[in-house]
């Protein structure tokens, strides 16, 4: 039995190191990934509201002002509406891909994280389970 013990010892490898400090996230919750998904989320969201709401009013100025105003005017009230959309529309895209690859990245690291440390229980179960058989059976 304590030669078996003996051999187990001197033959399992050693468990490998868990770095436990570089695997964790800043521990103040308004610096972790899903807060600031969530508000960069939110802050997308607010952001088409309010484009939508500025191209509703200023396709109705123009159509309103399209008699009190010379012509010079409302080009550019046209200029300025369609730079308007495109730089939203341009804006909104980066922050939906900016959105996704922060939860991509998010979830993508958490389970790394598990699967490292279920390896590292696992691998302790399977040790001491061969340790019980070599030494009481």
């Amino acid at each position: 039995s304590l030669y078996y013990y003996y051999v187990l010892r001197t033959t399992v490898p050693t468990v490998p190191y868990v770095p436990t400090t570089t695997y964790y996230l800043p521990t103040t919750y308004l610096l972790t990934l899903p807060y600031l998904t969530y508000l960069l989320t939110l802050l997308t969201y607010l952001l088409t509201l309010l484009t939508y709401v500025t191209l509703l009013t200023l396709r109705y100025l123009r159509y309103v002002t399209l008699r009190y105003v010379t012509l010079r005017y409302v080009t550019l009230r046209y200029v300025s509406y369609v730079t308007l959309r495109y730089v939203t529309l341009v804006t909104l895209l980066l922050s939906y891909l900016l959105t996704y690859l922060l939860t991509y990245y998010y979830y993508y690291y958490y389970y790394y994280y598990y699967y490292y440390y279920y390896y590292y229980y696992y691998y302790y179960y399977y040790y001491y389970y061969y340790l019980f058989i070599y030494l009481f059976i």
